[in-house]
């Protein structure tokens, strides 16, 4: 199944914190001994706020949108917003970049066509190899080159056999909503709301 290309909405957006739900390994004892448990892939979870909700298209067009999220069986896309642009091209483009390799054990992307250093922090998405969307943050700072192997977390995953649609700008990672403060109407007053959302990792 595809991953959902609406994306979400930055209108009036206060905040929007993007943190790692590490929930890939914890610890558990068995006779005495230490044992991993492999508890899942980590998530990205992301917190949004909205203030200052005065215009009338404005509001109209937040609860539209929520409408349509019914609420968590639609997911959206979201970009990192302090993160859009990479570090050292804040006007590049996704134009002519591809992926010669993924090396899903040690986490890193092989990138081909990149014109810039890409920096450390700095995030990258693609379409999988089950059309869901991997989203990323790279680790270390990479030197410009003909292939630039980039280290990232979460790992990645197989990318899509022949449009995996790399993007350095605007990387984007599909989400559904987990819970949300609604939109509170009250007439001639400054609204505010908030969600909290959780990655879609699709698998199948």
């Amino acid at each position: 199944m595809a991953y959902n290309a609406e994306l979400f909405l930055t209108d009036r957006m206060l905040e929007c914190t993007w943190m790692i739900d590490e929930i890939q390994t914890a610890p558990g004892y068995r006779s005495g001994a230490g044992n991993v448990i492999k508890m899942g892939y980590p998530r990205w979870i992301i917190k949004a706020k909205y203030n200052n909700l005065d215009d009338a298209l404005i509001i109209r067009k937040q609860s539209a949108w929520i409408a349509r999220r019914e609420k968590s069986a639609n997911p959206f896309t979201a970009f990192r917003p302090l993160k859009r642009k990479p570090l050292n091209a804040p006007s590049g483009s996704n134009s002519g970049l591809g992926i010669s390799g993924v090396d899903i054990a040690s986490g890193t992307i092989d990138v081909t066509g990149c014109s810039w250093d890409i920096s450390e922090g700095d995030m990258v998405s693609y379409r999988t190899s089950v059309s869901g969307l991997y989203v990323g943050e790279v680790k270390a700072n990479v030197s410009q080159g003909s292939t630039m192997t980039l280290p990232v977390w979460p790992p990645p995953f197989a990318p899509h056999a022949s449009a995996p649609d790399l993007k350095l700008v605007d990387a984007v990672g599909e989400f559904q909503l987990l819970e949300m403060n609604p939109l509170i109407e009250v007439p001639d007053r400054k609204n505010n709301w908030d969600f909290t959302a959780k990655q879609v990792v699709r698998l199948v």
